[in-house]
Parts: structure tokens; sequence; C-alpha cells
């Protein structure tokens, strides 16, 4: 599995923006973090559990910004992203943590799941599906949603409350 490295600010927006409605993750590293070198073949390893080719890999000191948008503060740290927005992240301080990631990554792909509903996988994840399968509707789901507008529309108008609050604009007490 290949870990792809974002190079820039706008490569990064292009990334996210393509695989809106997938899970992401995003290995955020340094050259400098001895961490990052040690977990680096795991990382390359464990990409094998991650779908459709979705882990990326950023420097925050050649991507400062995106490093900030998301306030990573140390690193190695995986951030957990669906259109757009953090779902979880895992800051790695010790190397025991990383250890059971892949279980990290199946939770997190459950989670999603519960959230979006099951995607359809490919068996093999050489290019991601960029469209979404159309499941054509039955004269039955018709009949389903004609129904349903029917109840709400049958519903009752709902009564407005009457306020105990005391009208503004009236008699004056004293003089």
């Amino acid at each position: 599995m290949k870990l792809y490295r974002i190079k820039s600010q706008p490569e990064f927006e292009k990334v996210i923006m393509k695989y809106k409605g997938d899970l992401l993750v995003i290995f955020f590293r340094a050259l400098w973090c001895t961490m990052c070198k040690v977990i680096m073949p795991r990382v390359e390893e464990a990409g094998d559990s991650i779908p459709k080719n979705l882990l990326f890999e950023v420097d925050v000191d050649e991507i400062a910004p995106i490093a900030r948008r998301y306030k990573i503060k140390s690193v190695p740290c995986f951030l957990f992203l669906l259109n757009r927005m953090e779902v979880d992240r895992v800051a790695i301080r010790d190397i025991s943590v990383f250890l059971p990631y892949k279980e990290i990554v199946s939770e997190m792909l459950t989670k999603v799941e519960k959230w979006t509903g099951p995607k359809i996988v490919a068996p093999e994840y050489l290019e991601p599906v960029d469209e979404l399968l159309e499941i054509p509707s039955t004269p039955e789901d018709e009949e389903e949603e004609e129904e349903e507008e029917m109840v709400l529309e049958e519903e009752p108008p709902k009564q407005k409350r009457k306020s105990k609050a005391p009208k503004k604009g009236g008699k004056k007490k004293g003089k």
C-alpha cells in the first residue's frame, strides 16, 4: 500500500475535496522527529487496512498552515477526517501505542459506516470509486413516499401559545 505524501496546501485541499465522504487518514510527521522515522515502516504496513488508498502523509514543517488549522501540537499524529471535519486523532508518544493501529483504523471505519451507511468497496483498491451507485426505485418505494407525504400533510397545525407577559404601551401607574 502506498503512503501518499502531500507537498502543498493546494494539493491538500484538492485531496480532501476529491475524497469527500470517505474517511481520510492523515499522518502528520516531521523530518527531525525520531519517533516518526521509527514508526514509518509500520505506517506503510498498516496502510493495507485502509480501503481505497486513503492514507496520506503531511510534513508539519512543509505545510505549517494545515498543521495549524487542525491544531497539530505534536508528531507523529494521525488525524481522521470525514468531509473536511475531524472525526478523531491519535497522537503517538510511545511506540507501544502504535501497535493496535489496525484496530484503531477498523474502529474508525465502523464509526463512519454508522454515520454514512455501508459503502460498496471494490475488491482492488488501485483507484478510488468516484461515482456513487444509483439503485433504481421500485413502484413500492414510490407508494411508500406518497404515503409519507400524505401523513405529513394530515398533521394538525400547531396552536399558538398565549403569552402571560404584560403588553407594552399600556396605562402607566402613578400620575
